[in-house]
């Protein structure tokens, strides 16, 4: 889930692109948008800003 700050996701931008135009992201806030259409990897754990 996309809960807040940290939380490194993936999707695939575009349709019928079978993953060639996949972007990584670090979410900056919750944003619940994309608990149905990206995947959570991570979630940081240090201090990065």
């Amino acid at each position: 889930m996309h809960t807040g700050p940290g939380i490194l996701t993936m999707w695939d931008c575009r349709p019928n692109t079978n993953g060639s135009q996949t972007q990584f992201m670090i979410c900056l806030r919750k944003i619940v948008e994309f608990d149905r259409s990206a995947s959570c990897l991570a979630k940081l754990l240090r201090d990065w800003i």
